[in-house]
């Protein structure tokens, strides 16, 4: 290989370097102008659409999900908390459950299915 040789494959990986080069500030900077341009969510955003309400985001420390039924007698079915998710019966027993378990010294995370008693069925770890 000669000099002339190399020296256009050096001007061409130079070109490409540069492209590359070009190419991911172009990238960096529309994200940036992107992420300054975004408005910044002070509230929950709603909308409304023929009686339903879309959120776009909805910051909670609990959810619960219940049945149809008057106010005194809806029994959460799903609830979301900052241990776990738990799934009940329409009793409001608990029938499984993703949680975290305190057992002292450290925490541990637990997938149970239990029976109609709240004994445990299954669950892992085991």
């Amino acid at each position: 290989m000669d000099i002339e040789q190399r020296v256009e494959r050096l001007e061409r990986e130079n070109r490409r370097l540069k492209l590359a080069g070009g190419a991911v500030v172009a990238v960096l900077l529309t994200v940036a102008l992107v992420g300054a341009v975004m408005p910044q969510a002070t509230e929950m955003q709603e909308l409304n659409v023929r009686g339903q309400i879309y959120a776009e985001r909805i910051m909670t420390r609990m959810v619960r999900i219940i049945d149809d039924g008057s106010l005194e007698t809806r029994v959460p079915r799903i609830q979301l908390d900052p241990d776990g998710i738990y799934l009940r019966d329409a009793s409001g027993n608990n029938k499984a459950m993703l949680a975290t378990v305190d057992t002292g010294a450290t925490t541990t995370g637990i997938l149970a299915f239990l029976d109609s008693n709240g004994n445990i069925t299954w669950r892992a770890p085991q």
